[in-house]
């Protein structure tokens, strides 16, 4: 996966809604693993929807 600042190659500006307290939990998981909220996002749907 490469990226530049947050922003995976090939992506498209999405808007999500969710609370404010899952954005800050997003943003805490995020920065514990040394990465952004997109890439956290990017990484969990990989790994958790089916095809």
């Amino acid at each position: 996966m490469c990226s530049t600042r947050g922003r995976i190659d090939g992506s498209k500006p999405t808007s999500i809604k969710t609370s404010e307290e899952v954005r800050d939990r997003l943003r805490v998981l995020a920065d514990e693993r040394g990465t952004t909220i997109t890439e956290l996002l990017e990484e969990l749907a990989t790994r958790e929807l089916t095809p």
